[in-house]
């Protein structure tokens, strides 16, 4: 406890609530992305600059690791494409993707795959995976609920499309409770 004598532990949700780091914004991207190309002296053209803002789509870990990888290569991508197709082969990429995805809870990752597959999803999912909202990983546009990233929603989607491994199915269901 903190200071019992002073606080109590039901006074403290007065002074507290959950904060949540969404997505970057596209300015802010923009910033950071010339901030970047500066400090790893690369220069992009304006297409596949814009393409790697689309496909990062402000998760800044994504935008440093992509620039790094592009600046790493002899022949750069010259279309959207090609870009995805590059970032997507990349280890560095896919550790961060799996980072994100197996940081989550077991219903946010069933949100995440049920989106991917472009199923529903019900309230009480929503209400238990309301975190993904909250950060801005999910959002939700005119049209659709969307991942935030195309690289973390292709991830997403192979991890949904990968069938379960015979030591998974083997393994014993946790105790209900």
């Amino acid at each position: 406890d903190i200071a019992p004598q002073v606080f109590k532990k039901q006074f403290l949700s007065t002074f507290s609530h959950d904060m949540y780091l969404p997505p970057a914004s596209g300015e802010d991207m923009k910033t950071i992305l010339a901030t970047l190309e500066e400090q790893y002296t690369t220069r992009l053209n304006p297409p596949i600059r814009q393409a790697l803002l689309d496909l990062t789509d402000g998760y800044v870990q994504y935008l440093q690791l992509a620039l790094l990888r592009l600046r790493e290569e002899t022949r750069p991508p010259t279309t959207r494409e090609q870009l995805f197709a590059m970032l997507l082969a990349d280890e560095q990429i896919a550790l961060q993707s799996e980072e994100l995805f197996e940081s989550l809870t077991k219903p946010e990752k069933d949100t995440l795959i049920l989106l991917s597959k472009r199923d529903s999803i019900n309230a009480e999912l929503r209400e238990k995976a309301a975190y993904l909202w909250n950060t801005g990983m999910v959002a939700d546009s005119k049209r659709e609920t969307h991942i935030f990233s195309p690289l973390f929603a292709a991830y997403v989607a192979k991890a949904a499309a990968a069938p379960v491994s015979a030591t998974a199915r083997a393994l014993p269901a946790p105790p209900a409770g």
